[in-house]
């Protein structure tokens, strides 16, 4: 798939991230034993897929066997690990800080019994009066110097993995990416450098179980589902996290049984009575669980939601208690990368291309393309190209099998087909990252907005429903438009980069004497546009004085009338304007 054949490549490599990271040491070993340029049919993978509800099933399970402990430094994974075997026997261990005193080492036991007898032995720090609760975030107490150390020494000790939580550095990164040998070589380091890692993907199902730990007392049927980016395979290093918590899933009957608990009805209808139960176990939570801070309940907007903030994670959470139409969201984008494994970097780089040149903006909502409109995009596009990457939805859904039907409790149909071992779609496209980047850009600087929408179900342009600027079919709802919120401005600006991006990329395929500036890195550092949008929209933000200039009024003299009525009417109302434009301004 890639290949690298300069050895300043790793060693930059190491220089940057450190030769203790062992995301960078699987990077460096991968690269070292690849050799081809391009996909081939035998390089497209033909091995058993992973359902979306197997993974998610795998990492609910680590969560329920990890612990994660502050320490005082990582030199205390010895004796931590030695002190935490007597519980159990330990699977794996990371490592990340936050800043020099905020230490964290993540275990996870073999079994989830070891995990809940470590819990049991804990204790509460006597000198703190806060109400002591039951989470998986512990801290390490320094050993008593007047006991003898106890070391397990047989016990064997699982290897020490450091990894971070946080985002490479830019210029490290594009450091790392100038080194490489292609673009192709580019668009995978960048996926691999910037994509959600395993402890990023641990720590974010801890955070979920934490929830399911604090209110399992009450709701024995709680669940935290974690959706959007985390999940769905698109998520980069520090991304926020998004979870729907469901209290009453799984019900479970038991057969013969002729007790049943009581419960209560409540006589609020249905949103009424979400927003006041997210109020109160808001409450909980910033009241009661540790490591939970900055607590905001949004329980007005269309969906209510509770934002908050994990300082041991380092991470902004956001929950809701609505139906579960975004999590089958994740799991469809999340299929669409197991199909083919140029899916994934493509769409990474895509992102960070639309970043830069200010096509999306995930801090702040607004008339902009949102990340998950264009990842859709690259979807559509695979599925459009000469000989398509991707197959349509419609596919999926014909596939689907009995197993496969999903309805939420708003009866949006979200059926089609979950385990892709049994799709029968095969591409024929063996084109390099390179080249389908550079037909991307050349799809859509091309493509028809004004007439046609996208739409992943069909799998081709459809007739465009309405008259907004750019027409995409939510794949779950296909009356929505999800890019309902783009702008005729915003629409004109994509088409003008797409249209610098395929020139840039088609005049810098070979590295120049500048390494800085080719490849990737002309895309992502161009200060220079080829063609802006200002040349075809004036700012919005102008002077108010501009807009009562004297010049404008005196043109009124210009006009010649027919009728001397008019004519004398007209001046009249110029004289009136000036006097009430002239008290306007002495009052701003």
């Amino acid at each position: 798939m890639f290949k690298f054949t300069k050895l300043k490549y790793l060693n930059n490599l190491n220089k940057s991230l450190g030769s203790n990271n062992e995301v960078l040491k699987n990077i460096s070993r991968s690269l070292k034993t690849t050799s081809t340029k391009h996909f081939t049919n035998d390089e497209i993978k033909t091995s058993k897929y992973t359902t979306f509800e197997e993974m998610t099933a795998i990492r609910r399970i680590e969560a329920q066997k990890s612990l994660l402990v502050q320490v005082n430094s990582e030199n205390s994974h010895k004796e931590l690990c030695s002190y935490c075997s007597q519980f159990g026997k330990l699977k794996s261990s990371f490592y990340y800080n936050l800043s020099e005193e905020l230490n964290f080492i993540l275990l996870e036991f073999d079994e989830i019994s070891g995990c809940n007898e470590a819990l049991r032995s804990s204790s509460f720090n006597e000198d703190n009066p806060a109400i002591p609760v039951i989470s998986p975030f512990l801290w390490f107490k320094a050993r008593d110097t007047n006991k003898p150390k106890s070391v397990n020494q047989n016990k064997e000790m699982p290897h020490l993995i450091h990894q971070t939580i946080k985002c490479l550095d830019e210029n490290k990164l594009y450091d790392i990416l100038s080194s490489a040998e292609s673009i192709d070589d580019q668009i995978l380091i960048l996926h691999r450098l910037t994509q959600l890692n395993d402890l990023g993907l641990r720590i974010r199902y801890l955070a979920g179980h934490q929830l399911e730990m604090a209110l399992n007392g009450m709701f024995p049927n709680i669940q935290a589902c974690l959706f959007g980016s985390s999940v769905n395979g698109f998520g980069k290093l520090g991304c926020d996290l998004d979870l729907i918590l469901r209290l009453n899933d799984n019900y479970k009957t038991i057969s013969g049984s002729r007790l049943i608990y009581h419960t209560k009805m409540s006589r609020l209808n249905g949103r009424s009575q979400t927003q006041r139960q997210m109020e109160v176990i808001g409450d909980l939570m910033h009241i009661f669980l540790p490591a939970i801070n900055n607590v905001r309940k949004i329980l007005n907007a269309r969906v209510p939601i509770i934002k908050y903030n994990h300082e041991c994670l380092d991470l902004d959470i956001d929950f809701s208690m609505s139906n579960m139409t975004g999590f089958y969201m994740s799991e469809l984008l999340y299929l669409y990368g197991e199909i083919d494994e140029r899916v994934r970097p493509l769409v990474f780089c895509l992102r960070k291309w639309a970043s830069l040149v200010g096509l999306t903006n995930s801090s702040t909502p607004g008339r902009w393309i949102t990340n998950f409109s264009l990842t859709v995009m690259v979807l559509f596009f695979l599925q459009n190209i000469k000989k398509p990457i991707l197959p349509s939805m419609s596919v999926l859904i014909k596939s689907a099998t009995p197993n496969d039907i999903r309805v939420t409790e708003d009866n949006i149909n979200c059926t089609f087909l979950r385990d892709l071992n049994k799709l029968s779609f095969k591409t024929e496209n063996v084109e390099s990252l390179h080249h389908l980047l550079l037909q991307f850009f050349e799809f859509y600087s091309t493509f028809n907005f004004q007439q046609n929408g996208i739409s992943l179900i069909e799998g081709r342009p459809i007739t465009k429903p309405d008259h907004s600027a750019i027409w995409i079919t939510n794949p779950l709802e296909p009356l929505l438009n999800v890019s309902k919120n783009v702008s005729y401005e915003e629409l004109e600006k994509l088409k003008m980069e797409t249209r610098n991006a395929a020139w840039i990329l088609e005049s810098t395929i070979e590295k120049n004497k500048d390494p800085s500036s080719w490849g990737l890195m002309s895309l992502f550092q161009s200060k220079k546009r080829i063609v802006k949008p200002e040349m075809f929209f004036k700012s919005r933000l102008v002077d108010v004085t501009d807009l009562f200039k004297d010049d404008s009024i005196k043109d009124y003299d210009k006009i010649s009338y027919k009728n001397t009525a008019i004519k004398s009417t007209v001046k009249q109302i110029q004289k009136t304007t000036q006097r009430e434009i002239s008290k306007f301004m002495k009052n701003i």
